[in-house]
């Protein structure tokens, strides 16, 4: 496991953030179609009328939001194997500390800032103890 492959949980965790923001907003963003009619009413005198309508595309709006479901879900798949795959990593740490310090900063999101009173340590305390394990890798 890289440091890059830990970092990777991060940005898939917002990738998944931005997808869901995507998908919640596609009704806003569903193109709008414009028409015209003719009519009349149903009583005499009939006079003919244009009357505008206007709607959504459902069927673009069903297309794109499937498409953002398919792309979401993929993520959300792709982060649940990468979280087995860390979680397997951290348990196989034999250092108690560091493995909580691994499990805050990857699986949590917690800064080294964060880790730090949560450990009952300092900041540099936390960095110390991670930087002396990830050199020892």
């Amino acid at each position: 496991m890289t440091k890059f492959e830990l970092g990777q949980l991060k940005d898939l965790n917002k990738e998944i953030e931005i997808l869901q923001k995507q998908i919640a907003d596609a009704p806003n963003k569903a193109n709008k179609v414009f028409g015209t009619v003719k009519g009349s009413s149903p009583k005499l005198p009939f006079q003919e009328r244009v009357i505008r309508v206007s709607g959504i595309d459902w069927a673009d709006y069903d297309r794109k939001v499937t498409g953002l479901r398919k792309k979401l879900q993929h993520r959300v798949d792709e982060l649940m194997t990468k979280v087995v795959e860390i979680n397997t990593f951290i348990e196989g740490v034999p250092d108690a500390e560091v493995r909580m310090i691994l499990q805050l900063k990857y699986i949590n999101g917690m800064s080294f800032e964060e880790i730090g009173p949560e450990l009952g340590m300092s900041e540099r305390t936390v960095r110390r103890k991670f930087r002396k394990w990830w050199e020892s890798c």
